[in-house]
């Protein structure tokens, strides 16, 4: 059921973030949604699936409902962004990173990286620039590490 939960909360933000982005573009608004807030109401729909979810509330019980609603909302929200962004379904920005962007994204190019750039200016900000042969690789590599996390949580719920 968590995990029904978390798929249906990320299609829902993930239409909404679309929606944001795509009414911003044409506005000539380049600054990036208040990641902050969408962190906050997702943290706050995944406490209602452990409270809905849960069959007895332990400490392990919610810390491992809340890892299985993190480990499906994740890819299933990531995959249906980029769809209704009209971007590859493979997007998780671009190889060159700055400090706004999602750290947890760069991870993902960092370790699936051929080699780095030093950083360099652009507009008075840091880049850092991440080489791949393969595009798709920082998303292959967080899914699988997401889905795997999902399935090792599961027989312990």
């Amino acid at each position: 059921m968590t995990a029904l939960l978390a798929t249906i909360t990320a299609i829902i933000f993930a239409g909404y973030e679309a929606r944001e982005i795509k009414r911003r573009i044409p506005q000539g608004i380049r600054d990036k949604l208040d990641h902050t807030s969408l962190a906050i109401a997702r943290l706050c729909m995944a406490w209602i699936a452990v409270l809905t979810t849960a069959t007895h509330l332990s400490l392990l019980s919610i810390a491992l409902h809340l890892l299985l609603f993190a480990a499906v909302f994740a890819p299933v929200h990531r995959l249906t962004l980029n769809l209704w962004r009209g971007m590859p379904w493979y997007w998780m920005g671009g190889d060159e990173r700055n400090d706004d962007d999602s750290k947890y994204d760069t991870f993902w190019h960092w370790l699936t990286c051929n080699y780095t750039f030093t950083t360099h200016n652009r507009d008075g900000e840091n880049w850092q620039v991440y080489e791949h042969t393969y595009h798709f690789l920082p998303f292959i590599a967080a899914v699988v590490f997401e889905v795997a996390v999902a399935l090792l949580t599961i027989p312990y719920l």
